[in-house]
């Protein structure tokens, strides 16, 4: 018996580590043909994953034409963490610290940063919000329908931007850049529309990220294919907390690390279910079988019932990046 599952990644300022700047990375010199799968998938289901052209229509056309995965996992997030500030209202102290007044929103989705912030952002800003899914945007628009300040929505690709060179004081890529086909042209573009003065503020996550539900998901098959994580080469280049000095250090003289500490702790089953079922790979198919979605309802059960909370590893953070 199977289920219709249709109806169905981040948060104070608690810390800085300056990198500096460093030589291109090989994912940036040159693309491999090669896959390396983390885990012994079925082979045919990673390959029909990976095909570049298949790829990111997926993305374009299912995982992002609209919020539904999005709000999954923000939802899991905004009712569990622990750190009570908020990862959206963290970041947005960072750029009132050093934004400027044009700004630049690379993958703005559906808004969750001006969303929670739409009160605070200054009357003078001019802020362009872009996204490669006309989805996203029309999700966005109402948000900022009756801000203050002067907003512009564009459907765009990162990797080729329809704006003059150095006319930005800020770009800001929010948890988007590893969704990039290849990361060395988006930054480049970055760095490009970007004044002289310029910075990039661009949040990601670090390996052990959401660990603790990676292992409770493979735990219940070696045929899941869970996330990005679980499958690298020439299709996904990553940009997390380990490389994304490198990465930046390619075209940014000085890039410093901003951590982001927190936990999430989950008491309820049914938000954790949500946000697995959210994540790119074949989870939804996996766990459309009725014996599966059992197995996991009944890990996650268990988990909470003997510690009083299924407590999740968070690894999150921003780069800001500047020439000077």
């Amino acid at each position: 018996m199977c289920r219709d599952l249709h109806g169905l990644e981040p948060f104070g300022y608690l810390g800085e580590q300056e990198v500096g700047r460093a030589q291109a990375p090989s994912c940036l010199k040159r693309r491999t043909s090669q896959l390396e799968v983390v885990r012994p998938h079925n082979m045919e289901e990673v390959a029909s994953l990976v095909k570049e052209k298949d790829f990111f229509r997926h993305l374009k056309e299912q995982q992002y034409a609209g919020a539904t995965n999005l709000d999954a996992r923000a939802q899991l997030h905004e009712q569990f963490s622990q750190n009570r500030r908020g990862f959206h209202a963290w970041i947005f102290d960072n750029l009132l610290q050093r934004a400027g007044t044009r700004l630049l929103e690379l993958g703005c989705g559906p808004g969750y940063l001006w969303r929670d912030n739409l009160r605070r952002v200054p009357s003078d800003w001019e802020v362009t919000l872009t996204d490669f899914s006309p989805g996203m945007l029309a999700e966005i628009r109402g948000v900022v329908a009756n801000a203050g300040a002067q907003f512009e929505l564009l459907n765009c690709d990162a990797q080729s931007l329809p704006f003059p060179s150095g006319v930005f004081h800020t770009v800001i890529a929010n948890h988007m850049l590893y969704h990039l086909r290849d990361i060395g042209e988006g930054i480049e573009e970055i760095s490009r529309v970007l004044g002289p003065q310029g910075v990039v503020v661009a949040s990601t996550n670090g390996a052990d990220h959401m660990l603790e539900v990676r292992e409770l998901v493979h735990s219940l098959s070696d045929d899941i294919i869970f996330g990005s994580a679980d499958i690298r080469g020439s299709i996904t280049q990553f940009f997390s907390r380990e490389n994304g000095a490198e990465v930046l250090g390619h075209r940014f003289m000085r890039v410093h690390w901003h951590d982001f500490e927190d936990a999430l702790l989950v008491t309820e089953v049914d938000p954790l279910i949500r946000y697995i079922l959210s994540v790119p790979g074949n989870v939804r198919k996996v766990f459309a079988v009725e014996e599966m979605y059992s197995k996991l309802h009944r890990a996650i059960s268990d988990r909470i019932e003997r510690d009083g909370a299924f407590r999740i590893t968070k690894s999150a953070g921003l780069f800001i990046a500047s020439m000077t």
